[in-house]
């Protein structure tokens, strides 16, 4: 019951059947039965990590867990499928000189043999549902429309109580002093209410074969490190970096910490999306990174995700 009460609380009382499964280890069937009678389907669940997981890892679950519950929708008679893909299936791959002045669209896909196991696994099972899916090369019997939503770095506040949200841990970690110094890097980020708001709208009235790019823009880490010092350091949170590591530095540890590794492609470069289709669908414009960051910060804060390092000033 724990696990699952922010859903059932956000359900405000209505039904709302909750079914078990497991992108890996569960067969079709248990998909199967889970699509039973739905119209709709939203495939959200994908494991999201910077490098703690292999390779094989990330394709088995985001590749073969896709391919589940495309075929469980195609079996129920479902006439939509809402696939949450993601940037870095968009735009990784591609180093500073190429990215310099140009704006990824949803034409653009990511390179695979540049990817990290993350970027590689949402690039990969993106294209495969697009294979399977109605028009697709390898369309299945009954074969659903296929729309894909793709975020950026997502963040703003949470819904449960758990501590351990892969999307929090930057700011949390920045909150509580934990890193040591900042790289020269950027970060495309998106607010979950745009991302959310999206699904809705893209299995309601997007396009067939649509691919909507949700990206508020770009921000450096040090600008996230500024927001956060001059909202939180008053409030005892007083051990956020103002340290910029050198691009070099990064470099070399990269080539034993996974972690490093994960955004050494990115240091010093910027990289712009154009999430024109997403608002046009929703009729506004995206909410800009420093409402999503800040909004990601309280919701540390409110959770216990992180508790002030000194105490706070009076």
């Amino acid at each position: 019951a724990k696990r699952v009460g922010h859903l059932r609380a956000a359900a405000g009382g209505g039904a709302l059947e909750l079914v078990e499964a497991d992108l890996v280890e569960s067969p079709q069937g248990v998909w199967d039965a889970a699509a039973e009678g739905c119209e709709l389907v939203c495939h959200v669940a994908s494991p999201f990590d910077t490098g703690s997981h292999s390779r094989d890892f990330f394709l088995g679950a985001a590749v073969g867990g896709t391919e589940k519950v495309l075929r469980a929708a195609a079996k129920a008679g479902a006439r939509r499928v809402c696939v949450t893909s993601s940037c870095a299936a968009v735009s990784e791959g591609f180093g500073k000189a190429e990215s310099r002045g140009r704006t990824f669209s949803a034409g653009d896909w990511s390179r695979e043999a540049q990817c990290q196991p993350y970027s590689l696994s949402k690039t990969v099972a993106e294209r495969r549902a697009r294979a399977l899916a109605k028009g697709g090369d390898e369309e299945l019997e009954g074969a659903p429309q296929l729309v894909t939503v793709n975020p950026s770095y997502v963040q703003g506040g949470a819904l449960s109580g758990r501590k351990d949200y892969a999307s929090l841990a930057l700011v949390r970690e920045l909150l509580a002093g934990k890193v040591p110094a900042l790289a020269r890097m950027s970060l495309n980020v998106c607010h979950i209410d745009d991302v959310a708001a999206l699904h809705v709208a893209a299995l309601t009235r997007g396009e067939s074969g649509g691919r909507y790019i949700v990206d508020g823009g770009p921000v450096w880490m040090t600008s996230v490190a500024s927001w956060l010092r001059d909202e939180y350091a008053p409030k005892g949170f007083t051990k956020v970096p103002s340290l910029v590591a050198p691009s070099f530095v990064v470099k070399i540890i990269a080539l034993c910490d996974s972690n490093a590794a994960s955004v050494a492609g990115r240091l010093d470069c910027e990289k712009f999306h154009d999430s024109s289709p997403a608002e046009a669908l929703l009729g506004r414009p995206l909410r800009r990174p420093r409402e999503a960051i800040m909004d990601a910060a309280e919701a540390c804060v409110q959770g216990g995700l992180v508790t002030p390092t000194t105490q706070a000033r009076q």
